[in-house]
């Protein structure tokens, strides 16, 4: 089974083990979807990564599973999903049945890339979404393989501070905004 629904709550995000910049990168190398892997990170290791980079500087808590984001064999960045800190139903999926994509990090060489195809057009290179793609296709049976007993996955849901980000990788993703949370803003408590 797949996935139903994907669901973006507007309000933190953005989250390798060695921070490395592809030497010489050339955007134009070939289709990104093809050129981009995800690999299983350790969770010690890509929450370093979060904890120095992102800008929140803290890592999750509770059940995590980590994917390295890698363009041709490089790890270029770190997605992390992870149980979410929720008590009531989003969209009518219980909390349990959810998940949450807590942090993304990608190496500012690999951001803000545009390439120009056959016809002359200019394309922004989407490292973001294409990351975040190929791991909605496929968190649910790695969340399944890493937690066999926590309930199934039905949904993944984001937050997305709207004071430092527009929600556009979200948006690409097929996220749908939600609406807004009433919590603190980050690090003011």
């Amino acid at each position: 089974s797949h996935i139903a629904g994907i669901s973006a709550v507007m309000s933190s995000i953005y989250a390798c083990r060695h921070i490395i910049q592809l030497p010489n990168f050339d955007p134009s190398k070939g289709k990104l979807s093809k050129r981009l892997t995800l690999e299983i990170a350790d969770l010690k290791e890509s929450n370093l990564i979060i904890i120095k980079h992102h800008f929140l500087h803290r890592s999750r808590t509770m059940s995590q599973l980590s994917y390295w984001i890698c363009i041709d064999g490089v790890q270029v960045g770190v997605l992390t999903y992870s149980l979410p800190r929720i008590s009531n139903p989003v969209n009518g999926i219980e909390p349990m049945n959810l998940l949450e994509l807590a942090r993304l990090w990608i190496h500012p060489s690999v951001q803000n890339q545009t390439y120009e195809d056959k016809n002359g057009r200019t394309h922004s290179l989407s490292v973001a979404s294409c990351a975040m793609g190929k791991s909605i296709k496929r968190i649910q049976q790695d969340w399944y393989m890493k937690y066999p007993k926590l309930p199934q996955i039905d949904a993944v849901i984001s937050r997305s501070d709207d004071k430092r980000h527009k929600g556009t990788i979200y948006r690409s993703s097929n996220f749908i905004e939600t609406g807004k949370s009433g919590g603190n803003s980050h690090g003011s408590g």
